[in-house]
């Protein structure tokens, strides 16, 4: 047979205390709270200073190592690197420099040769550093002008000086130019 129970299932099952709660926030809570927000405050005030402090151990560390005897051979081929490169600077600014006042010497003989009318003959053509002469004789005046007049449509020769003389039944020239270098001058 089998068991009836009767009772009502609110006092059937066995029910739990009822707690009490309380309205406010415990003082454990707080305190604990409080612990941990100081706690974070000392922790990222403190943990930068001594992260720096570290930084500065490893760097001490590796100038100490850097300044040891091992390294000589080293500091020896980077002085040599220095003293290297500042004497390449100072050819390399020989070398524009040089480009810098570049005239083609061979452009312009050959342009001077191809220029001759006919004629005339040259006797000398000479190279200064800032200046170019070209003498000659020739049969008429005429072919002379017309020679200079060739030779003045180089960009970087301009006219300084000429002169056309009659000696011995020739007349001789003589041409002299500025030379403009490629910087102008």
């Amino acid at each position: 047979m089998k068991d009836i129970n009767l009772l009502p299932d609110d006092i059937r099952t066995p029910q739990e205390p009822v707690k009490s709660e309380k309205s406010g926030v415990s003082t454990v809570k707080v305190v604990t709270l409080v612990i941990a927000v100081l706690a974070l405050v000392g922790v990222s005030l403190v943990l930068p200073k001594v992260y720096i402090i570290m930084q500065n151990t490893r760097l001490d560390i590796i100038n100490n190592n850097i300044d040891s005897n091992k390294f000589d051979e080293v500091k020896a081929v980077n002085s040599d690197i220095v003293k290297i490169k500042a004497e390449i600077s100072k050819k390399n600014g020989i070398v524009i420099d040089i480009d810098n006042k570049n005239i083609m010497v061979g452009q312009i003989v050959n342009y001077i040769s191809n220029s001759l009318t006919k004629g005339c003959t040259l006797d000398a053509i000479k190279f200064g550093d800032e200046n170019l002469i070209i003498e000659g004789t020739t049969i008429d005046p005429m072919s002379a002008t017309e020679f200079i007049s060739y030779i003045s449509r180089v960009d970087y020769l301009r006219v300084a000086d000429s002169t056309i003389e009659l000696k011995d039944g020739k007349y001789q020239f003589k041409y002299t130019f500025d030379i403009a270098r490629k910087e102008g001058k």
